[in-house]
Parts: structure tokens; C-alpha cells; sequence
């Protein structure tokens, strides 16, 4: 059985996973291009912030950074558009993504377009989290 926190991600990547079918949670930074089959969501938690504590319980603050990753042609742009806009869509809906998470906040999003054909273009968003555990 999962702890909170291990529930929280595991929720996160089971939201991403209806937006597209390849999602990599705590990827590597260089050579993920041998095995990544674009269209993806690549999920890496940053950091995890104690923001108070009250006897048992404590907020935190967790930053994650959601790279959505497309191949590069000329419809990289729009691809790229429509995956973080859709990121943010189902992330957004009415439903908390669990009991302990009380808000979500995204950053603007940075659009990294590779400058040749085959290459990976990204969309590359932070999302904040404060729980209650």
C-alpha cells in the first residue's frame, strides 16, 4: 500500500497519463532521447518545501516540472501548444487530485523548439502543490 505522498505521484501521473500515453516520472537529463517516443509528459519532482507544522500534521509545498516533449517539424509549435494546454486542463478540473492537496498553481509555460528537423522540441511547466498531510 502506498503512503500519502507516494499516492500524490502516483495520482499525478495517472492524471497525465489521460492527456498522453508516455509519461516518465524521474527521468534522466541527458540521453533520454534513445529511448523516448514522443509525443510524452516527462515528470520530475524538484523539491519538497515543510511550509508549517502543527502537531502531527504539516503543509508542504512540492515543485514539480512537467516537460511535455514532441518531435521537431513544423507543426512542433502547435503540438506543443495543445499538450500544455491540455496539461493544464486536466490538472485544472474541479476535482482535487487528492484530499491532502489544497492548492495547484502552474508557472507560464517555456517553449524550448529545437532549431532542426528530429530533434525534441519542449514545453516545460512548474507546478506547485500545497498539501496537508
Amino acid at each position: 500500500m502506498l503512503n500519502p505522498e507516494q499516492q500524490l505521484v502516483s495520482l499525478l501521473v495517472g492524471v497525465l497519463e489521460t492527456v498522453c500515453n508516455q509519461v516518465l516520472l524521474g527521468y534522466a537529463a541527458t540521453g533520454i532521447e534513445q529511448g523516448l517516443k514522443p509525443p510524452a509528459v516527462l515528470v520530475q519532482l524538484e523539491s519538497i518545501s515543510e511550509l508549517q507544522q502543527q502537531g502531527s500534521r504539516r503543509k508542504d509545498q512540492w515543485l514539480f516540472n512537467l516537460s511535455a516533449v514532441v518531435p521537431t517539424n513544423d507543426r512542433a509549435t502547435y503540438a506543443l501548444l495543445e499538450l500544455s494546454r491540455t496539461i493544464r486542463q486536466a490538472l485544472s478540473n474541479d476535482k482535487a487530485l487528492t484530499e491532502h492537496c489544497r492548492k495547484l498553481t502552474f508557472s507560464e509555460t517555456q517553449f524550448d523548439i529545437a532549431p532542426s528537423q528530429g530533434q525534441l522540441s519542449f514545453a516545460d511547466i512548474t507546478l506547485t502543490l500545497e498539501t496537508v498531510f
